[in-house]
């Protein structure tokens, strides 16, 4: 197990290292809508914040997941033209949960360097969250209602 996670380590590292410059990447492959029966464990992350008062879980449609990448691209992009702080670019798989915070229904959103570029997810990153506390991971939160992303947040490196 400690050498399947130095692994992941090592190829996540690699794949974000070489990424400053090439735009950010969202593979089909790379995309998983999570069961709710894993949402506390994906709500637990190493090195950064994740979504807080969290009460219950729901499954997003694919349309919604859509809706959010879209948007994600455009706030990335202003984030660059900005240049204020965003994820490193690169290629990135990415988990969905769907979540409940004060009554309204939110998407949050777990990325990941794809650690061999454009291949579609493992069959582990189909039923558990992908954390690290090291590397280049981030999560947001997006409303489908509003269109509106929020609470970008990214890990503190190694």
């Amino acid at each position: 197990m400690h050498k399947l996670g130095a692994l992941f380590l090592f190829l996540v590292a690699a794949a974000s290292a070489g990424a400053q410059s090439e735009g950010y990447r969202f593979p089909v492959g790379g995309r998983q809508i999570m069961a709710t029966t894993v949402g506390r464990k994906m709500l637990h992350v190493c090195a950064r914040s994740a979504p807080k008062e969290v009460t219950t879980f729901w499954m997003p449609r694919d349309s919604d997941i859509d809706n959010l990448e879209t948007k994600l691209s455009i706030y990335l992009a202003k984030l660059e033209k900005a240049e204020s702080v965003r994820p490193d670019a690169g290629s990135y798989n990415r988990q969905y949960l769907g979540i409940v915070r004060k009554g309204i229904h939110l998407i949050y959103g777990n990325f990941y360097p794809s650690p061999l570029g454009e291949l579609a997810s493992t069959d582990s990153e189909k039923s558990r969250p992908v954390d690290a506390c090291g590397g280049a991971l981030w999560g947001i939160v997006f409303n489908p209602k509003t269109g509106v992303l929020t609470d970008l947040s990214i890990n503190r490196g190694f």
